[in-house]
């Protein structure tokens, strides 16, 4: 198998293992790798160094991968939104009792 197939392949799995976890300081830093390897990829299937249907099959394995981590970051947003907004109601749920608790002074 050709060098660069091979190193989309590893950072793939690598992609696919950070994705898994949550990590997402790797995937970013994944990412530049990735566009470099890809980019690599393309010159040398364009010179026919590799096969163009090898490198089709691991750029939609990448897609996959991309959806997935995509899938889950929204997941993990709407997750903290949800959060966020039950806190606010907390807070406000409390400022209100403190307003009706707080002793009148007539």
């Amino acid at each position: 198998m050709d060098n660069v197939l091979k190193a989309l392949d590893e950072l793939a799995e690598t992609l696919a293992a950070a994705v898994e976890r949550g990590d997402w300081d790797t995937v970013t830093a994944l990412d530049e790798n990735l566009q470099a390897s890809v980019e690599a990829a393309m010159a040398e299937a364009r010179a026919g160094d590799i096969s163009a249907e090898a490198l089709r099959a691991r750029l939609d394995t990448l897609q996959e991968l991309y959806m997935k981590a995509r899938e889950i970051a929204v997941k993990s947003r709407d997750k903290a939104a949800l959060a966020l907004r039950q806190m606010g109601k907390t807070h406000e749920a409390a400022n209100a009792y403190l307003d009706v608790s707080k002793p009148r002074r007539d």
